[in-house]
């Protein structure tokens, strides 16, 4: 069972009463939900992939439960990733691409797709979506729904809504995307030509996002009690709700060996904007 920095603040704050978003920014007062800057988790990760920091250009491997903040990159190279904006919006990476976080600001969230294959996906409303960037244009869902965008290593970008709708933007003007086709564009992003293909089939890219979907679904269904705005674990694989008489509905972690004890397996981070972060492995 994993106990990431935000698994155990959330546990936490559940216990004593609080809101999850104060535990997650430690602070006190009206303030707590603007302290620090924007961040993400990443939820999933396999293969060779890899974090090359904004602030020190430093490149470490990619941890599942560790922070993104703005300025960092996601190179997946021969793995894949899910990187979550919080419990109803993800963006997840295909191999052999390059993801830049612009801003992770809620409300001001920014990713730039430089090569490779994302899906943007968003579950039960827009306000946590980002905006995503290519060489060519830039977009925003403007519904719930997924959203699939690959830049290739001539720069052409090429975006397929497999639900929703999309608002795309280029220097011409804005226009809208449904369901049916995909958009191919190139040239600078000054002057992009834009054309329509047949939609891009279904791949195993898109069967992997299908599975990670549900169980985003599953766990908003399941762990009610939890703060769709923040980024975290399901829940109820790993524990269950039970109603205390002090705080009300208490969620209990199950699987804990004797002496368990919180930071016990994992490291500290420094994360500017929020200082030391437990990262747990």
């Amino acid at each position: 069972m994993q106990y990431s920095f935000f698994h155990r603040a959330a546990a936490a704050a559940v216990a004593c009463g609080f809101s999850l978003a104060l535990a997650i920014y430690p602070t006190t007062g009206a303030m707590a939900q603007t302290a620090g800057p924007g961040v993400a988790r990443l939820g999933f990760a396999s293969g060779a992939v890899a974090v090359r920091r904004g602030d020190s250009g430093s490149v470490v491997a990619a941890t599942i439960n560790a922070p993104l903040q703005r300025g960092d990159y996601l190179e997946t190279g021969a793995g894949n990733a899910e990187v979550q904006m919080d419990g109803r919006s993800v963006v997840r990476v295909a191999h052999d691409a390059d993801v830049h976080f612009v801003n992770l600001d809620r409300g001001r969230r920014e990713v730039q797709l430089a090569q490779g294959t994302a899906e943007q996906v968003l579950i039960g409303g827009t306000s946590g979506g980002a905006q995503i960037d290519t060489p060519s244009l830039s977009f925003r869902a403007v519904q719930s729904g997924s959203y699939r965008a690959t830049v290739l290593g001539n720069g052409e970008t090429r975006l397929t809504v497999r639900s929703g709708r999309v608002r795309i933007y280029t220097h011409r003007g804005s226009f809208y995307l449904r369901p049916g086709s995909t958009l191919v564009a190139d040239g600078s992003v000054a002057d992009p030509r834009i054309r329509y293909a047949p939609e891009i089939g279904y791949d195993s890219f898109d069967r992997w996002n299908q599975s990670r979907d549900n169980a985003i679904v599953a766990g908003l269904n399941a762990d009610v009690y939890v703060n769709p705005d923040i980024a975290y674990d399901n829940f109820s694989n790993d524990g269950s709700w039970v109603d205390d008489g002090s705080y009300g509905r208490v969620w209990y972690p199950t699987d804990v060996y004797a002496n368990w004890a919180p930071y016990s397996d994992g490291q500290w981070v420094w994360e500017d904007g929020y200082g030391w972060t437990w990262v747990d492995n």
